[in-house]
C-alpha cells in the first residue's frame, strides 16, 4: 500500500473533480497524514475557499507557476 507525503491535485478531471476527489481523500484512513496541494488552472476565490473547506494546505495556479517554482513552493508546504 502506497502511503503518500504530499498529493498534487487538480481540480479538473475526467471522472471525478478535484473537489469530490479531495472529499474522499479527507475519509480514507491512508491518506489522513498526507497534505494536499491543489496544482490547477481554476483560480476563481471560491475555488480556493472550498478546497481550503476541504482540507487542501496550498493551492498553486499553474498557468503563474513555472516547474521550478511549483517545487519550491511544495517545499515550503512539507
Amino acid at each position: 500500500t502506497i502511503i503518500p507525503d504530499i498529493i498534487l491535485l487538480d481540480l479538473t478531471m475526467p471522472v471525478m473533480d478535484g473537489f469530490e476527489t479531495l472529499k474522499q481523500i479527507q475519509k480514507e484512513d491512508r491518506f489522513k497524514k498526507a497534505k494536499v496541494i491543489m496544482l490547477t488552472n481554476k483560480g476563481e476565490p471560491e475555488d480556493i475557499t472550498l478546497c481550503d473547506k476541504y482540507g487542501a494546505i496550498g493551492y498553486i495556479i499553474k498557468a503563474n507557476s513555472t516547474p521550478t517554482e511549483v517545487v519550491e513552493r511544495v517545499h515550503t508546504f512539507l
